[in-house]
């Protein structure tokens, strides 16, 4: 009875414990760095980088350690309070390298490590921060030196470096697509591509590349002390020379789907394989490739004669031209059924594409009977007969102009001396129209006062009469109307003197 009310007792026990255990209150952890990024440890176990913030810690005492690269480790022991969180922050230091000792030839260079000058060598640098870094040395006269250099923590290092004079020359690397290409330089001939050219002077120059059977590359390169000019040259594959001919000639020729013409025939094509069709009335089509070089290539085709066939098919397009009356056409391919009979395959292919070319074109003017707009009449003619009627137009035209030509005549006569008390001085006016006309007028003028109008041909009297002592004169214009083409204006004066035996005359035509 006893050792089961103990058991009762020390059950109730443990059940108390358990209870106090779960209703334990944590605590939290909350660790920052300057600079922040750093590895946390927590108990030598890897909980993240800062700033960071962990929950749920029991209470008890703690290690924390903080690590980054180019900073010194860092570590603690901390407590973790129930309910409470602890704070952690610690600005990192750097951490640096031993004596670091720079040396040149010559010395006096400028030193600058990561871009911040740090004086002139020979020197030694001390509590360089570690990791990876970058120097520079700058001497006049000399090219400028580039390291990167990786500074370890507690550790004495050095860099010494030759200097090399500033160079006076560039380098060209000329390549080219395909290579072995030649090269030249301002005309002069350097080797093949891939070429290297060093000790090239300063300046600019004119590059050629060339290679059988690629178009000629040109460029510019411009050259720099110091430095590499590169030139790249992807060359053209050239054009060569074909010539194509059939037996027998005339054949019509396709390249490529082109219509080149009629054999024979020369022109320039692009290297490499293309299609070749060549038709002939009368014989078999031939369909090939050829494949041209870059030097160029000559062809010969023997096309294979289809007497028969050719025959049928002059039939053929004479009866579909039936309606266009193709007589000329049915007599050759009649004369070309004889010749076949006979033996004669040379005749008989001629008569048939004679028949084939007539049966298509009735008047043989080079125009399809569907196409033409007088079939049976040959259009040179249509062509021409405008052109004749132009002609015969032009002609009538120059007729009637001529016909209806005037030279109309006005003249002026004066006395040879005029008496100022003379009533009856007279100066006498000739008028003549010259050929048909509508109608006329001439205006008489003394002095520039009208003194009278006359609209009939002949001669007439005008009166000089009560013109005082001196200098006058005597104008007349005669307007004539064409019966076609317009008027035509003629004019005519003269100068006179009263009371003396001079006199001072002009005319004048228009």
């Amino acid at each position: 009875m006893f050792i089961f009310f103990a058991a009762i007792i020390l059950a109730a026990v443990l059940m108390v414990s358990c209870v106090s255990a779960e209703d334990t209150t944590k605590g939290s952890l909350d660790v920052s760095s300057n600079p922040s990024g750093a590895d946390v440890y927590l108990n030598d176990e890897f909980i993240g980088n800062t700033p960071l913030t962990v929950n749920a810690l029991y209470p008890g005492i703690y290690y924390v350690r903080l690590e980054m690269t180019g900073y010194e480790s860092w570590e603690k022991i901390f407590d973790i309070k129930e309910g409470e969180t602890t704070y952690i922050s610690y600005n990192l230091d750097a951490s640096v390298g031993e004596a670091y000792s720079i040396n040149t030839e010559p010395d006096g260079a400028e030193i600058y490590f990561d871009g911040e000058f740090k004086g002139y060598s020979d020197k030694v640098l001390n509590n360089l921060p570690t990791g990876q870094h970058e120097i520079t040395l700058v001497l006049d006269g000399y090219q400028d030196y580039r390291r990167i250099v990786y500074i370890q923590e507690g550790m004495s290092q050095s860099l010494t470096h030759v200097f090399e004079p500033m160079p006076t020359t560039g380098t060209v690397v000329v390549e080219s697509v395909p290579s072995n290409a030649d090269v030249y330089m301002n005309g002069e001939y350097m080797g093949r591509s891939m070429l290297t050219l060093e000790e090239v002077e300063p300046g600019t120059y004119n590059i050629t590349v060339k290679k059988t059977g690629y178009e000629d590359w040109e460029g510019v390169v411009v050259v720099e002390a110091g430095k590499i000019s590169d030139v790249s040259a992807e060359l053209t594959a050239a054009k060569a020379p074909v010539t194509i001919n059939t037996v027998p000639e005339g054949a019509s020729v396709l390249f490529d789907g082109e219509d080149l013409g009629t054999t024979p025939l020369e022109f320039q094509a692009e290297q490499g394989k293309h299609e070749l069709v060549i038709t002939k009335f009368g014989y078999a089509d031939l369909t090939t490739s050829i494949n041209v070089s870059y030097e160029g290539d000559d062809y010969v085709f023997e096309l294979v004669p289809m007497i028969a066939e050719a025959i049928a098919e002059a039939e053929a397009v004479i009866a579909e031209n039936s309606e266009y009356g193709p007589d000329a056409a049915q007599a050759a391919i009649e004369k070309a059924k004889e010749a076949y009979n006979d033996g004669d395959d040379e005749g008989a292919l001629s008569w048939a594409q004679i028949a084939f070319r007539l049966a298509g074109d009735v008047d043989e003017d080079g125009i399809d009977n569907q196409n033409d707009m007088a079939p049976g009449v040959n259009n040179i003619i249509i062509y021409i007969s405008p052109v004749f009627i132009l002609i015969a137009l032009i002609a009538l035209i120059g007729y009637d102009f001529r016909r209806h030509i005037i030279n109309p005549v006005l003249e002026i006569e004066v006395p040879p001396s005029i008496d100022p008390d003379d009533e009856d001085t007279k100066a006498k006016i000739s008028i003549d129209t010259g050929g048909p006309a509508k109608g006329h007028v001439c205006t008489i003028m003394i002095d520039g006062e009208r003194v009278e109008y006359i609209s009939e041909t002949g001669k007439f009297d005008i009166s000089l009469a009560g013109r005082m002592p001196g200098l006058h004169k005597i104008e007349a214009k005669l307007e004539v109307a064409r019966e076609r083409y317009g008027t035509k204006v003629v004019t005519a004066s003269k100068v006179f003197e009263v009371g003396s035996d001079i006199i001072i005359a002009e005319e004048m035509m228009e």
